[in-house]
């Protein structure tokens, strides 16, 4: 028979997997979004052209 404290240490344990699994799929879209970003960020620059890392605007 499992004390009122094991139950406890049961329950937060699970609510840590499930939190360590969320986190996992949430850098994945993370990273996904980043990908995205980056993308669009490249082609909007070659629509309206960007400043270069010495300051001079490129089109």
């Amino acid at each position: 028979m499992s004390t009122p404290q094991d139950n406890i240490i049961e329950k937060l344990e699970s609510e840590m997997e499930r939190l360590k699994l969320e986190i996992f799929e949430l850098k994945g879209e993370l990273k996904i979004t980043k990908g995205q970003l980056k993308e669009a960020t490249i082609e909007l620059q070659k629509q309206q052209g960007y400043y270069d890392d010495d300051g001079n605007y490129v089109e």
